[in-house]
């Protein structure tokens, strides 16, 4: 699974996708070290083996919302979503924290890929215990249904991604039930992302797909089709409480937690504040003021790492104000990024350039700053040009007009957090300067989901979380026009035709090649001006001492703070918490 709305950018709610590329350069780092600048992959999850964890515990989760969409693949699904998802349901492939692939052999026995007749052919053993917890066996068939309904070619299905799955040929029983063949058309060097996650075979009609797992009930969150070392016990998403315990069902060693709650707190400073209180075991930091409320609290570890998201801004070109590219354009050269990325890391010993590509890392090889390419600077004489060209006039309130309409936008904010709010009233400064309105409406984390389906929104502070170290495979998520996670709607037919057409992206034999395609094809992409990268930034937690596989993991937990399999997360023998 690889693609992942979700909630972070230090307490501002965000999009979601998932991209990557050939990461480096990783190392560890300690509770007490910071990272210095975006260039070098760290992370900081407390890893020990399961055999040094209690048996026994509960772990106290805060979440943003109970998304009323309750499937990890739909389009409507968030960060919020995987959260809980990776709880009940089969988790079979993740990645260390340098993105290398691990495989949970209570799922699994091997993946294995060749390439035949030109074509990537991946195998799947799978473990002969596996079974779903309405007692059918987990075999080749979910890996079908898995495809089938994340292919794109019944439109009726609503999936958040069909990349990767739309260029798989067939999946097919291999010498017996417990064997997937997974068979590409042509090479797919990414196979790595796809499978990760599966899909009960029941899930087999669009209706199902899209519907069956909505209704905010624990019938509607389906426990009977997921499988794994913990099972849904409790559901109450009016009260905003989910909770976890051990799978009596479950064919592997049993998870080291008794038990794990979510609790929905509205933003990062109720969750902090929970964390102070007791009450949960986990709270972001990712700004200073967070940050100063929790360093030297007692029985707290500061675990922070490489973020490996992408944030950026998104603009709403269905929006009438933004439909110009003109405007969208003036937009862009009037943002100081480098003015922006100093107001959110104030406080965090943490340096970083403006990111220049939403599908490479600084940090990973053949990363390109493609968006100055488009737009070298800031320069707001040439968005005055740029407004004036298209017929934009400044009124008596040097805010730009045209017919009578004044060039205002929303942007919504869902966060309480003093330093997003500085943030986000520097973003309006800076577009007051070059005669654009910009008006901040203030949301619940509850509207997160409703926002962003409805297209709620001019501006939009947003962020792609990476699951995976395969980027360039999800390049269309981004820019394809027909992409449901394409908010910007942007793009066009004669881009998508370079990216998954006969010799286009997609079809190139091997990773570099695709990787330099990416790069090429981007440049013409951000010419759109649908959206604006803006930074990476560190991933930085406040963790009770002694939980163990969990925290700022890069490629391991990617946002969702769960760094190794469920069933290896608990409390490290002999640490206490105070």
């Amino acid at each position: 699974m690889h693609t992942l709305p979700k909630k972070a950018l230090a307490g501002a709610a965000v999009l979601a996708l998932a991209l990557a590329g050939c990461s480096s350069n990783a190392s560890s780092t300690s509770s007490s070290s910071s990272p210095a600048t975006s260039t070098k992959l760290q992370y900081s999850i407390d890893e020990q083996p399961a055999s040094n964890l209690k048996d026994g515990g509960t772990l106290n989760l805060s979440i943003g919302e109970i998304t009323p969409q309750l499937n990890v693949f739909q389009a409507n699904m968030t960060t919020d979503t995987q959260a809980l998802w990776q709880w009940y349901n089969p988790v079979l492939i993740k990645f260390t924290p340098a993105g290398e692939m691990k495989i949970d052999k209570n799922y699994l026995d091997s993946v294995d890929a060749t390439t035949k007749d030109g074509n990537t052919v991946v195998t799947y053993k799978i473990n002969d215990k596996a079974v779903w917890n309405n007692g059918q066996p987990i075999d080749w068939t979910a890996f079908e249904t898995t495809w089938k309904d994340n292919n794109g070619s019944d439109e009726a299905y609503s999936a958040n991604t069909t990349d990767g799955y739309s260029q798989i040929k067939s999946v097919t029983q291999g010498d017996n039930a417990k064997t997937a063949v997974v068979t590409f058309n042509g090479p797919f060097p990414w196979y790595s992302s796809l499978f990760n996650q599966l899909l009960n075979p029941a899930v087999n009609t669009a209706d199902a797909y899209n519907n069956a797992y909505t209704g905010g009930t624990l019938a509607s969150a389906h426990p009977e089709w997921g499988a794994g070392p913990y099972t849904l016990s409790a559901f109450d998403s009016n009260a905003g409480t989910v909770t976890f315990e051990r799978n009596p069902k479950w064919w592997g060693e049993k998870g080291k937690l008794d038990k794990v709650t979510f609790t929905v707190r509205d933003d990062t400073q109720a969750a902090l504040n929970a964390f102070k209180n007791g009450e949960v075991d986990v709270a972001g930091a990712g700004t200073a003021n967070l940050l100063n409320q929790l360093q030297g609290l007692a029985g707290t570890e500061i675990r922070k790492g490489t973020s490996p998201a992408i944030r950026l801004i998104t603009l709403n070109s269905k929006s009438p104000a933004l439909s110009d590219l003109a405007v969208r354009k003036a937009i862009a050269e009037s943002v100081n990024r480098e003015q922006l990325l100093q107001v959110i890391f104030q406080g965090l010993d943490y340096t970083e350039k403006p990111l220049g590509s939403t599908t490479l890392f600084p940090f990973q090889k053949g990363y390109q700053d493609n968006f100055s390419k488009v737009v070298p600077k800031t320069d707001t004489a040439a968005a005055a040009k740029d407004l004036e060209g298209d017929g934009w006039s400044k009124g008596s309130d040097g805010i730009y007009e045209k017919n009578g309409t004044k060039l205002s936008l929303k942007l919504p904010l869902f966060s309480t957090n003093t330093t997003t709010k500085a943030m986000y009233q520097a973003l309006q400064t800076q577009l007051k300067a070059a005669g654009i309105d910009v008006q901040i409406v203030e949301k619940s984390s509850k509207d997160f989901s409703t926002t962003i389906k409805n297209n709620d929104f001019d501006l939009m502070i947003s962020g792609f979380a990476q699951t995976d170290p395969n980027g360039v495979a999800y390049f269309c998520q981004v820019y394809c026009s027909d992409s449901t996670l394409n908010h910007s709607g942007t793009g066009s037919a004669e881009l998508d035709k370079l990216i998954k057409g006969d010799g286009g992206l997609q079809s190139l034999p091997t990773a570099e090649e695709q990787t330099a395609k990416a790069n090429e094809l981007e440049v013409k992409a951000m010419g759109s001006f649908g959206l604006i990268p803006l930074y990476s930034g560190p991933e930085i937690y406040a963790v009770k001492k002694g939980l163990a596989n969990v925290g700022a993991g890069a490629y391991a937990s990617t946002m969702n703070l769960i760094a190794d399999f469920p069933e290896n997360i608990g409390w490290q023998k002999d640490v206490a918490s105070s």
